[in-house]
């Protein structure tokens, strides 16, 4: 199967709340949000149809992690809301990727999100503790989101298993998926609308 190609930031869009999986005539477009105003990717769209294809009617909460990682809550089909954030893009820029003291500056900014460009300014002689404490302002931000809810998170590699390690911590509901697996049912899903209305 071909790939489908994908709109990119500020391309094609559809408004939230809409359909994840529905035609596609050319390019797969975007999402776009008024409040708080955000936008995804057509490639983030596909990864979304993916989880919703494989989960009908369902309720909770997808988070695709990447450079741009996206929280996106989707119910029966239909993305509800969703935010993105370049927690993983700053944490590349400050070389904090680490390990060591990682939870100390998850549980600092998670419940004191106040405190992350203090604990940012000790990047250089703590950057594990640097990289929680992005993760940890993340995770507060997004609280509404993976709060009471089952979270999918997409993705793969040394990031994501820190997001599944921090959300995991927090006892939220979590289920992984790998992205190459999503991709390929959000294309066949796509693809399979367009077919319908043909």
């Amino acid at each position: 199967m071909s790939e489908l190609p994908t709109a990119k930031l500020g391309e094609l869009t559809r408004k939230v709340p809409c359909k994840v999986i529905v035609p596609v005539a050319g390019l797969v477009a975007g999402l776009v949000q008024e409040s708080p105003a955000d936008r995804a990717t057509g490639a983030q769209v596909v990864l979304l149809a993916g989880v919703v294809a494989a989960r009908p009617n369902w309720d909770g909460v997808v988070c695709l992690v990447g450079a741009r990682t996206l929280w996106a809550h989707v119910s029966a089909g239909e993305v509800v809301s969703f935010s993105s954030f370049v927690t993983v893009q700053l944490a590349e820029s400050l070389s904090v990727i680490s390990k060591e003291g990682f939870d100390k500056g998850l549980d600092i900014t998670l419940s004191r999100p106040e405190k992350l460009a203090t604990e940012l300014a000790q990047a250089d002689v703590a950057p594990g503790r640097s990289w929680g404490a992005l993760m940890g302002a993340e995770l507060a931000a997004t609280r509404p989101y993976w709060l009471g809810q089952e979270v999918v998170l997409i993705g793969e590699g040394t990031e994501a298993e820190f997001y599944a390690q921090a959300i995991a911590r927090q006892g939220a509901m979590l289920q992984r998926a790998r992205s190459s697996d999503v991709v390929t049912v959000g294309q066949h899903a796509l693809i399979a609308a367009g077919k319908q209305k043909s």
